[in-house]
């Protein structure tokens, strides 16, 4: 209940940006099943009404979510995951245990360093190179997630689709976004803002400062082939550093420590 909650809130405050409803679309667009599929307009415009925030009812005193539109499903896949990684990292503190670096499904959270370092190095995967970072990040006590598209569809119609949906406009992504590290106080919060930024961008990243003020962002971009572009935040640019390596220490993949 409390995450849904809280769900509804990012989309009122984003007006829309996220919108845990998009799950029609996912399914329609055959994301679910790994094969993605072509949509008429004429469907997607039908759809389109299932898919928005103020579709969902929440009743406090029951502790009931319901729908005021039959279609309307949720997929709480941005959030979930660190909502996962927040309440385990929460049972280790409870358990005395404090330097801790969780990594689930591309969102990490940390606690204190480890031993006889200032802070865990945090890698950031390479959006093209395989088994590659593009650079880490030095960081103590935060919440991060890492977005990003890599190949997993071929194209639809000679056209290619990515696999993330934008719920305003109910159609794949294709606006030459590459990979989105997102931090936040939470991991949770870093999950909704990476999809956030990964889908709409950007420009309008000073509107949620009210839900997330000490956001901090990466976004990698093509502009011309094999030509990145990074765009990040002030504060990222304290934490990042550019360089990539190859080999992991504990792990393979965005948001896993590595060795220095």
């Amino acid at each position: 209940m409390g995450v849904i909650k809280r769900c509804y809130e990012y989309a009122q405050l984003t007006e829309g940006a996220f919108d845990i409803t998009v799950s029609p679309l996912l399914e329609r667009w055959g994301i679910y099943k790994g094969t993605l599929k072509e949509v008429r307009e004429d469907k997607l415009l039908s759809l389109l009404q299932a898919v928005s925030y103020k579709n969902i009812e929440i009743d406090d005193n029951d502790k009931l979510i319901s729908f005021t539109h039959k279609q309307t499903k949720i997929d709480l896949g941005p959030v979930i995951r660190g909502y996962a990684v927040d309440r385990a990292l929460e049972l280790f503190k409870e358990s005395g245990v404090s330097k801790v670096c969780i990594n689930y499904g591309s969102i990490t959270r940390m606690i204190e360093p480890p031993s006889e370092k200032n802070s865990w190095k945090v890698g950031i995967l390479h959006p093209v190179k395989e088994n590659s970072v593009i650079g880490s990040l030095q960081l103590v006590d935060r919440g991060v997630a890492f977005v990003a598209d890599y190949p997993r569809y071929t194209t639809v119609q000679d056209r290619f689709s990515l696999h993330f949906i934008n719920p305003k406009t109910g159609k794949p992504v294709k606006n030459g976004n590459l990979a989105v590290t997102a931090m936040a106080g939470t991991a949770e919060e870093a999950g909704v803002l990476a999809t956030i930024l990964f889908i709409h961008g950007a420009e309008d990243i000073q509107r949620f400062s009210a839900i997330l003020p000490e956001k901090e962002w990466l976004l990698l971009s093509e502009k011309q082939k094999g030509d990145i572009e990074f765009q990040m935040s002030s504060g990222m640019e304290k934490r990042f550093t550019k360089g990539e390596e190859k080999i992991f220490k504990f792990g393979k993949g965005s948001g896993c420590p590595f060795s220095p």
